[in-house]
């Protein structure tokens, strides 16, 4: 419950890490949002989740939290109440392998971390880090979710690809490798790990394409600009890309691209090439899916070193 609520972000929902299959039996209150006349329902909307578990604990904030999702708590009458367990520090769990960094507006989801079931990867992505991006309560750059497993093994193996996320790719390469016909299996040859951390930075890297890929990102406290080193020592062509959610509207002009959600526009500025803008797909939960748009910068050659600035623009 506690980790529900830490990763929740701004505008509700949870950033998608890995599989996201609705997996729930019965939901008797399910939370709908109303889009251009019709409704939908919020997936990622968890709140259900801590209030069936606020029954368990004298917890005022899973019952806050819960808000009217606590009507499916009346149903449950335990015999006894717990003591919540205390977590020392509440924006990082390197064992899942997320950390998160807030500061005014700008909130970041931040994924670095094990692969998973003893490096069997069978919910796993190759999303190491990646992240996502929320200012104030609108999700700006996002994970793509997980459309579907079974039924379209080539759409299963897209959404779970490097490419797909906002990190850097390789050409050819995965960061864990990906058997087209083990739709249940990553390969565990990234090894993502995490140099230093603290409230605002973070410096990691992994070695899933055979040599290492660095990331550093910085938020800055102050002014709220999120600053991005990536690196790497090896050939083949790179592409960095950042996943757009609904809704963003685009415009260039050689190393900045401008991205408009709502009345809130970020700017992202490029040290190395320019930017370009394509096509990709946005899963908010199982069998559906969207159009997006999505940045990338590329080089070619060897070795790569790329600073990003990302700034917000109300």
């Amino acid at each position: 419950a506690q980790f529900t609520i830490d990763i929740t972000r701004p505008d509700g929902l949870i950033p998608q890490i890995g599989d996201n299959d609705n997996g729930r039996f019965l939901k008797l209150f399910p939370v709908y949002k109303l889009v251009n006349g019709e409704y939908h329902e919020e997936l990622l909307d968890h709140r259900h989740l801590v209030a069936v578990i606020s029954t368990l604990f004298d917890c005022e904030e899973f019952r806050t939290f819960s808000g009217t999702a606590l009507v499916e708590s009346n149903l449950l009458k335990p015999k006894r109440l717990y003591e919540t367990i205390k977590i020392l520090d509440r924006n990082k769990y390197p064992n899942f392998g997320i950390y998160l960094f807030r500061a005014k507006k700008v909130s970041m989801a931040v994924r670095c971390g094990p692969t998973g079931q003893n490096g069997y990867g069978g919910h796993a992505h190759n999303d190491q880090l990646s992240f996502e991006l929320c200012i104030d309560d609108i999700p700006f750059i996002v994970d793509p979710g997980t459309y579907v497993y079974t039924p379209f093994p080539k759409e299963r193996n897209e959404f779970r690809a490097t490419a797909s996320h906002s990190t850097l790719s390789i050409e050819g390469k995965e960061q864990n490798d990906i058997n087209e016909e083990k739709l249940f299996r990553l390969g565990n040859n990234a090894h993502a790990e995490v140099v230093y951390v603290d409230d605002f930075q973070i410096d990691m890297r992994h070695q899933g394409y055979g040599s290492i890929h660095r990331r550093k990102i910085h938020l800055n406290s102050t002014t709220s600009v999120i600053t991005i080193n990536d690196t790497y020592n090896g050939e083949g062509k790179v592409i960095v890309n950042f996943t757009l959610a609904p809704g963003a509207i685009v415009t260039i002009a050689n190393q900045i691209a401008k991205v408009i959600i709502g009345e809130v526009q970020i700017k992202l500025h490029t040290s190395y090439g320019v930017w370009c803008c394509v096509d990709s797909w946005f899963s908010k939960g199982y069998g559906y899916k969207e159009k997006v748009l999505k940045l990338q910068v590329s080089a070619c050659g060897v070795g790569f070193n790329c600073d990003f600035r990302v700034e917000v623009e109300s």
